[in-house]
């Protein structure tokens, strides 16, 4: 009875750990026909000045790590377009416009929020920590929306010991434009 017991509790825990990483990102929207985005373009986080006082380097690891993801899907690296443009309500024209300027087949809008976390082992605040949030939106050329992502590294990543800002920041960019990639790609 032990044994079973002890088995049973490996395999909750080996399932519990893998899917956990998929537990936060989510797929909030995705468009039925979707053309093939052979250039890619991106913009500034939506409140790039005020994430780079909380965290410094928001900016450059966002950026980073956006290169880094193409190369790792083998594909060309995107465009970094400096438009403000906003991500709740874009200006369609001038995503349209961007797209007509710097040739490309797709843009990709995304805004990056720190989530405050309290760690607690047995009910006592152990730490607190600083994780991430990001949404991503691509859009055709045409201005149409293709997908919208989200990555939460709280809910979604599992970290043994305290991440640094660095790496949320990291993962939930990866995360969220890995899911737009497999989504563009399966089409």
């Amino acid at each position: 009875m032990k044994k079973n017991l002890k088995i049973l509790f490996v395999i909750i825990a080996v399932l519990s750990h893998s899917c956990s990483v998929f537990v936060g990102t989510k797929t909030l929207y995705t468009a039925r026909n979707i053309e093939k985005i052979n250039t890619w373009g991106y913009t500034n986080l939506e409140n790039d000045n005020t994430l780079s006082t909380i965290y410094p380097r928001t900016h450059a690891v966002f950026t980073s790590t956006i290169v880094e993801t193409f190369a790792k899907h083998s594909l060309e690296a995107p465009t970094e377009v400096s438009a403000n443009l906003s991500f709740e309500n874009p200006d369609i024209v001038q995503i349209i416009s961007i797209c007509e300027e710097n040739n490309l087949d797709g843009l990709l809008l995304s805004k990056l929020t720190f989530v405050n976390v309290t760690y607690y082992i047995n009910f006592v605040p152990v730490f607190d920590n600083i994780d991430t949030e990001v949404e991503m939106k691509l859009f055709t050329k045409e201005g149409k929306v293709v997908a919208i992502t989200r990555h939460n590294t709280h809910k979604g990543s599992d970290y043994m010991m305290p991440p640094t800002t660095e790496r949320t920041i990291h993962d939930a960019t990866a995360r969220a434009l890995k899911k737009i990639i497999k989504i563009v790609n399966k089409k």
